[in-house]
């Protein structure tokens, strides 16, 4: 069960991960803040879903 909790951590964490490196409105500087609250493993990718930047329509 602790197996299956750390992959879809990382599964989640690589998926954060990729969305942010490949946005091109976010600075450099928001990536790499983005990028140290995700290495907190959970809480960085919670903040990400609700506080990241949104795509537009």
């Amino acid at each position: 069960m602790q197996v299956l909790g750390f992959f879809l951590l990382l599964l989640c964490f690589v998926w954060a991960g990729t969305n942010v490196i490949v946005n091109r409105t976010t600075s450099k500087l928001a990536k790499g803040l983005w990028m140290a609250a995700l290495m907190v493993p959970g809480v960085g990718f919670l903040a990400w879903i609700f506080l990241g930047p949104r795509a537009s329509l």
